[in-house]
């Protein structure tokens, strides 16, 4: 029995023996004649933000936004941290990938990530200041994907409220801005799973795993020049005679991640500056064509969303003007075979609408035009009736 147990120790010594002997052999780490064991490999996770959702599908993301948030989520949906990023930080080139290594992004686990970014309405500039992030609400260890949702601004109050940021012209004159907000593109939430290393100690290092992944991006808010003008206004007339709002009676004001409008409370957007103009020079016809000017900033625009343009006398409270299923007419007017409604509402984000009226405020027609491609189109409501 006693031999036995000799045996059966030695055999365990000479098995560690030969484990070490195979390790020494393989990258010593006494032996100076053996080179050493090279370090693990690491596992790293970029991502990066692209915003082409436009006709031309160039990249636009660097040139018009001024912070990205990138949210991110376990397997199960529940929400881990918030990185972000801000142009303001960088020295040198732009660029907003965002690195992380095996602390943040652990091999083995699946991750869902959803972004948002801010900057400024007709690109970004280094003279204005860009808001920080979109608040959320969202609890680290809590939150679900679900509870990710932004709710712009819909009046012009002078509060930052997630759609408007106030700065002074080049000539000192306070002005309103329309600050641009995207988020990733409806069904696009992306979802990443990092490998596992199958790491062999070896003097040869083995190469750094990198998973690299593209959020789009689809921008969330819109700029509209509506001008209402006709034989209706004249020179005597001034700006504030007049309100006008777009009204969306099933909402336009809270976001979820996937892009969808929240069905909420009936929201009315006020424009953000208005002014009377003279359009003669915009104009075919002799004489002096006067109306209002309003320029709003809207959150996303909608097919069937029963949005309405409404022009009120200010001193009465009398409906002047309202031309019902407003987004359908801007959707409708360019859509084609390649693109439908939706699709050109959420590619596009500046509109110019010239509505002109008769003397009575009756409809008469109204030019539609896409500023970023120059298209414009002319509805005639007579056609319509």
């Amino acid at each position: 029995m006693q031999s036995k147990r000799k045996n059966y120790f030695k055999l365990i010594s000479y098995t560690l023996s030969l484990i070490l002997a195979t390790s020494l052999l393989s990258c010593s780490m006494v032996n100076e004649d053996l080179d050493p064991c090279a370090p693990a490999p690491n596992t790293f996770t970029k991502i990066d933000f692209i915003y082409d959702y436009n006709m031309d599908y160039v990249d636009l993301f660097k040139e018009h936004v001024g912070s990205v948030y990138l949210y991110i989520f376990d397997q199960d949906s529940i929400f881990l941290r918030r990185q972000g990023l801000r142009r303001i930080q960088m020295d040198g080139e732009v660029d907003f990938s965002m690195v992380f290594d095996t602390l943040d992004f652990k091999p083995g686990n699946t991750y869902h990530l959803v972004a948002m970014a801010n900057g400024n309405h007709a690109g970004y500039s280094a003279t204005l200041e860009t808001p920080g992030f979109v608040k959320t609400d969202l609890i680290e260890g809590v939150s679900k994907i679900s509870d990710y949702v932004i709710k712009l601004d819909r009046d012009n109050d002078g509060n930052y409220d997630f759609g408007i940021v106030n700065y002074k012209d080049a000539f000192g004159q306070p002005q309103q801005m329309i600050d641009t907000i995207w988020s990733t593109k409806p069904d696009e939430v992306r979802t990443i799973t990092i490998p596992k290393i199958d790491y062999t100690p070896s003097p040869v290092r083995q190469p750094d795993v990198v998973v690299r992944d593209t959020i789009p991006m689809m921008r969330l808010t819109n700029s509209i020049d509506v001008n209402i003008k006709g034989s209706y206004f004249n020179e005597t007339m001034s700006e504030d005679d007049f309100h006008v709002i777009i009204d969306f009676p099933h909402g336009n004001g809270t976001i979820d991640f996937t892009g969808t409008v929240y069905p909420a409370q009936e929201l009315v957007y006020q424009c953000l500056r208005k002014r009377m103009r003279n359009y003669n020079e915009a104009t075919r016809a002799d004489g002096d064509v006067w109306g209002v000017q309003s320029i709003f900033g809207v959150s996303r625009l909608q097919v069937n969303d029963e949005s309405s343009l409404q022009m009120y006398d200010a001193k009465t409270g009398e409906l002047i003007v309202k031309i019902d299923n407003f987004s359908d007419y801007l959707a409708n007017a360019f859509s084609t075979s390649q693109a439908d409604g939706q699709e050109l509402l959420d590619r596009n984000y500046e509109f110019q609408v010239d509505l002109t009226i008769d003397n009575n405020g009756k409809p008469l027609y109204m030019d539609i035009t896409i500023a970023i491609l120059g298209w414009a189109k002319r509805i005639y409501f007579y056609d319509l009736m």
